[in-house]
């Protein structure tokens, strides 16, 4: 698999500022797998954080389209929301693209717009890097570096999950069941190990 090739390809299928978000994103996760788990390749973090948002451009008929032809499972909040579903669509990319791909980084891309304790180390990785990642302006940077100085990446995770549920609640909208999973996962003392 090359890393060249995955970018150029999602260059192709996102704007200038959505390639930025995902290469930015991409770093972020590379910096979290060095910091929490060494021993894991950062290749992983790249390819899951480029590739995340290969499919947020799309249309939500072409999303819903997409996984009805193609047999890809929807949560019932996707179905109601299709636009979330572009984490699903990009996992099954995936395959399509890198034959082989790893389950782990499918699963990492499908869950990290909802979050879900069955994400997996690499989901929880995804799931914060492209919450916390540089670019993103609904943070400072002084917020930014208080959540990332947490002592473990379930601990930032956890963050990054009640500040979801703080916006979507905000927002008078009815959380994911998957969220609140992950969320009841996290403050149990739940882990993803590695």
């Amino acid at each position: 698999m090359d890393y060249i090739e995955l970018d150029q390809y999602v260059s192709k299928h996102v704007c200038d500022k959505r390639l930025a978000h995902c290469r930015s994103t991409a770093s972020q996760a590379e910096a979290l797998l060095t910091r929490f788990e060494p021993t894991l390749e950062g290749t992983a973090g790249r390819v899951v954080g480029l590739w995340h948002d290969v499919a947020r451009e799309w249309g939500e008929s072409q999303l819903l389209d997409y996984c009805l032809s193609n047999n890809v499972h929807m949560e019932p909040e996707e179905m109601r929301h299709p636009m979330l579903l572009h984490g699903a669509v990009g996992a099954h990319l995936l395959l399509s693209f890198v034959p082989g791909a790893e389950d782990a980084w499918r699963t990492a891309i499908r869950w990290h717009t909802l979050g879900s304790p069955d994400m997996g180390f690499l989901g929880a990785v995804l799931f914060v890097a492209d919450y916390l990642e540089p670019l993103r302006s609904y943070l400072d940077e002084d917020t930014r570096k208080a959540m990332l100085g947490k002592g473990t990446l379930e601990e930032i995770c956890l963050e990054v999950v009640q500040q979801q549920l703080l916006h979507i609640q905000l927002g008078g909208k009815s959380p994911a069941s998957s969220t609140l999973a992950l969320a009841e996962f996290l403050h149990k003392g739940g882990s993803f190990g590695t």
